[in-house]
């Protein structure tokens, strides 16, 4: 008997390459989340060193020039910060998409494993059941040949 086919095996291996696919690009959305995380997070370590950089200006009675550079930083870094937030929830958004993709071709796959499973398990079942019905045939011939045997000996 021939070796049992799955007919779907070229779509499940097309899955297999979308799920790596998704992956992959799941793997790179969360880089550039981490990477924008990082960059918002290093502007607010500056932003805090420049607020404590005007309080020691202020405590001191430093330049009034001065004073308003501080602060005029300050207002640009806000500016950043803001925009770098932005681009945190943007990259966010963008993880959770590339994670709903991964999920369903991931999803996807699995269920063509399964329909390939039960193939496979119902082709070793036909199997199983043409073998038993070979040995079957096989015992009654040979209780047949004994019995004729035993038959022309009396």
């Amino acid at each position: 008997m021939k070796k049992p086919t799955f007919r779907l095996q070229k779509v499940l291996e097309l899955r297999r390459w979308r799920e790596q696919e998704s992956a992959q690009r799941l793997g790179e959305a969360q880089r550039r989340m981490a990477e924008a995380t990082e960059a918002a997070e290093a502007l607010r370590r500056i932003r805090e060193a420049g607020i404590e950089q005007l309080r020691r200006a202020h405590a001191v009675g430093g330049p009034v020039g001065e004073l308003q550079n501080l602060s005029y930083v300050l207002g640009r870094l806000d500016a950043r910060i803001a925009e770098a937030d932005a681009r945190c929830l943007e990259a966010e958004q963008r993880v959770n998409a590339m994670r709903s993709e991964y999920e369903k071709a991931l999803r996807e796959r699995r269920v063509l494993e399964r329909l390939r499973d039960r193939h496979m398990e119902q082709a070793r079942a036909v199997i199983a059941h043409a073998e038993g019905l070979v040995m079957d045939d096989v015992a009654v011939t040979r209780h047949a040949r004994r019995a004729a045997g035993e038959a022309g000996e009396v």
